[in-house]
């Protein structure tokens, strides 16, 4: 009886699954998209209106610099962001630039509404700069970047000189949010319009067809507005984490997914358009044949993804969820809206190359085929040979140099990145960004003593003064994002922490990328073994095995180590980036993990099902030659789609993408065309253990043997 009820509930979710390849069932599906835009339009429209524009929101909330900073909003003005003008003039500032400078003080306090005796201007011991520091207390993000867009107006700002001269940039905590603001204004209209070009281009090429590349990019954008909506819903509802980072990112996962998705449901749906005529019925085989690859991608993915929600990051905690809506939008448009308008249109969307029922080519004929039998001669040789490859290029890991700092984050000019640069070259680096150590009142000059005697502390000054806290302003003399400074500020903590019967914290903006880097190392270490193991469940689960989820996954972190290896030799010696986002090997980690295994998974599943029919060693044969061409080209559309994003003017981001899609190229070309054919050919029916096919009683040739290396048609 319960046998009875599981397969009448098999069969009824088999029946709403595949709705949308059915006569009456596409038109619904329609209907249903119709409906469902209609509602999520509002939201899809508010993404960028609710995105964070404050770093501070993706800091860690329990470390030393976040309590600084939570306890600074009790003390007036402590909650400022200091907006800080920056002038220099080579040989020394005249009489007409000091007189400038004095009103620009004046003029800057009241567009920023900071009291005039908080700007006084501060000139360098050279004489050739000074800077103007403005305490300013945004409304919001809009109002920070209005303000900072105003100052740098009133004065002119002028980072390589003005007509006469005089260099003048808006820096500090301001200018840098301001110019963040401005790298990821319109980031979702630029990328997906790259992105829509890519795909559509790689979509022409792979189907030489003048109509189809069209369907299953309106349904990747479709996916793409759904997961923009879902992206607003998380911020209103649940308070997540969403900045123009996270939105790019998923804008291109969804793309890139979604796309892959589709190319694997046409090509299925292209085999079976050659055994029948009925279209419909073609579809609804297509829909269970790929679907079951489709869907452990998808679970895959997504579960990598929701691992990040074990950081302690805020943006690096956000794209999990993020990323996770843009998967199941992309897998919900790639499995009822690409169907429903495939058995729409019809056949002659293939237009010039219709399939026709009778018309298969035998498989052997292929590239794909001819790959086959080069594994077929020589598998061990094939599948050693491809490890050492990838071993080699991970030897790069030693080029790999984490710690990029924000200013070495922007590509190209920056304002801020420029008023830092005069700062450095005539006062003491931490100047106008001094770090902020409270301690408790009556322990000051203890605390002052010991401070000073630290390596690269320049001076020591006495701050405001509250019933709670005392504030000392420490100057660093050392670039307050480079490694000088993080070390001041650690011995700084190690110093005062030794003190007897004193408390203190140490903040600041160097002591907050200090905290940020180590969350960072403490999040990968976290969330790293649950991808591992989350992504290994679903393989056994979906393969029903344990030998062959074990040589997918491992043969995936080593493609992984060899794409970060490759990453960083391409980076360094070709692009000039010396130094990687602290961000990127967890980043990489998982987007190459999840999407690395799934093309494994698209061959897995298709070998399984061969190996039913003619033995593992031959099944594996054929689902290459099968799945090559289709894997392949999503391969290189994933790859396209995450190199999109170096159209944006921000390092980190640039980095992701090359990371991403040398990982995914890996992947495609090597591992699975090579590595994992050559050692499931060289293993044999073991591969499956401990699911039945283990035990098939179907006579396997040996690995190298004529009959193998025959067993595709030529």
């Amino acid at each position: 009886m319960v046998s009875k009820n599981m397969s009448t509930v098999r069969t009824g979710i088999w029946r709403v699954l595949l709705a949308p390849s059915g006569r009456k069932g596409k038109w619904l599906t329609l209907l249903f998209w119709v409906i469902l835009l209609g509602l999520t339009a509002g939201a899809a429209a508010r993404l960028e209106s609710v995105q964070s524009t404050d770093p501070a929101n993706s800091r860690p909330s329990d470390t030393q610099s976040a309590l600084v900073a939570q306890a600074l909003e009790d003390f007036p003005g402590g909650d400022a962001v200091p907006a800080v003008i920056a002038y220099e003039r080579v040989g020394g500032l005249t009489e007409a630039d000091l007189a400038k400078i004095a009103t620009d003080a004046v003029n800057g306090a009241n567009i920023v509404g900071a009291p005039p005796q908080a700007a006084q201007p501060v000139p360098s011991a050279d004489g050739e700069a000074a800077i103007i520091v403005l305490p300013f207390v945004p409304v919001d993000g809009d109002d920070l970047t209005g303000k900072v867009d105003e100052l740098r107006e009133a004065v002119g700002e002028a980072p390589a000189g003005d007509a006469t001269g005089l260099r003048i940039a808006v820096t500090g905590a301001a200018g840098v949010i301001a110019d963040l603001s401005q790298v990821f204004s319109g980031v979702n209209t630029n990328l997906l319009l790259a992105t829509s070009i890519v795909v559509a281009l790689l979509l022409l090429i792979t189907y030489r067809s003048p109509i189809l590349w069209a369907i299953p990019l309106f349904a990747v954008v479709i996916g793409d507005y759904l997961s923009r909506a879902g992206m607003t819903y998380l911020v209103e509802i649940f308070g997540a984490t969403v900045d123009g980072q996270i939105a790019g990112i998923t804008l291109v996962l969804v793309f890139g997914v979604g796309t892959d998705y589709a190319l694997l449901l046409i090509s299925r749906y292209r085999e079976e358009l050659r055994t029948m005529s009925d279209r419909h019925e073609a579809m609804a085989r297509a829909m269970r044949g790929a679907g079951e690859a489709i869907l452990a991608s998808a679970a895959t993915v997504g579960a990598g993804l929701l691992c990040l929600l074990a950081a302690t990051v805020g943006t690096t905690r956000g794209l999990g969820p993020a990323g996770f809506i843009g998967v199941i939008c992309a897998l919900l448009a790639a499995m009822t809206l690409l169907p429903a308008f495939m058995v729409i249109f019809g056949r002659w969307v293939f237009w010039p190359f219709v399939p026709r029922e009778g018309s298969a080519p035998p498989v052997g004929k292929s590239v794909w085929g001819r790959v086959g039998r080069v594994v077929a001669r020589r598998p061990r040789t094939v599948w050693v040979g491809g490890i050492l490859v990838l071993v080699a290029l991970s030897g790069g890991l030693v080029k790999l140099d984490l710690g990029l700092s924000l200013s070495d984050n922007f590509r190209g000019e920056a304002a801020s990145v420029d008023g830092q640069k005069i700062i450095a070259a005539h006062f003491p680096e931490g100047e106008a960004n001094r770090t902020i150590v409270l301690v408790r009142p009556g322990t000051e000059a203890t605390a002052t003593d010991a401070l000073d005697g630290i390596t690269n502390v320049a001076a020591v000054e006495p701050g405001p003064q509250n019933d709670t806290w005392s504030q000392l302003l420490v100057t660093i003399d050392a670039d307050p994002q480079g490694d000088i400074a993080y070390q001041a500020v650690r011995d700084m903590r190690t110093s005062l922490a030794e003190l007897p019967e004193t408390e203190a914290l140490v903040g600041g903006d160097s002591a907050d990328n200090l905290d940020f880097d180590v969350a960072q190392t403490e999040t990968r270490n976290r969330v790293v073994p649950l991808v591992l193991g989350s992504v290994l469940l679903l393989l056994c689960l979906f393969l029903r095995s344990l030998v062959t989820p074990l040589l997918l996954l491992g043969t995936t972190v080593l493609s992984f180590a060899a794409a970060m290896g490759l990453t960083a030799i391409v980076s360094s010696e070709v692009l000039g980036f010396e130094r990687f986002d602290v961000s990127l090997p967890l980043l990489a980690f998982v987007f190459l993990v999840a999407l690395g295994v799934d093309y494994n998974i698209f061959l897995a599943v298709r070998a399984r099902e061969e190996a039913a029919k003619c033995g593992t060693r031959i099944g594996m044969l054929r689902a290459l030659a099968v799945t090559g061409g289709v894997i392949t080209s999503a391969g290189i559309v994933l790859a396209a789609t995450f190199t999109v994003l170096g159209v944006l003017p921000f390092v980190a981001l640039a980095q992701i993408g090359l990371a991403v899609a040398l990982g995914v190229l890996l992947d495609t070309l090597l591992v699975r065309t090579l590595v994992v054919p050559g050692l499931v050919v060289d293993i044999g029916k073991r591969t499956w253990w401990p699911n039945r096919l283990a035990k098939d009683s179907i006579p396997e040739p040996a690995p190298g043997s004529k009959e193998l290396v025959d067993a595709l048609p030529r």
